[in-house]
């Protein structure tokens, strides 16, 4: 699965550099940290933004912390689990 904007909030909290976005959802983690899932932003973000995901698993709420690595065909993010 991939980044929907029907499947939860993604906005921009601070727009200097890096840029960092908050992405809310009901995907668990497990979804929105598999490769290519922000691959559709990738006109958005550039390398060294970070992205922090509030997502629940089996009803729980989990935060993430998501830092862009590389943007092109491909979007590249590295995971920070935030606890």
């Amino acid at each position: 699965m991939a980044f929907s904007a029907a499947s939860g909030k993604f906005q921009l909290i601070s727009p200097g550099r890096p840029k960092l976005w908050l992405y809310s959802t009901t995907d668990a983690n497990a979804v929105f940290e598999a490769a290519s899932y922000f691959d559709s932003l990738g006109s958005l973000l550039t390398e060294g933004d970070m992205i922090l995901v509030a997502g629940t698993t089996g009803g729980t709420q989990e935060t993430s912390l998501m830092v862009v690595r590389a943007v092109g065909v491909t979007t590249t993010i590295d995971l920070q689990v935030v606890t």
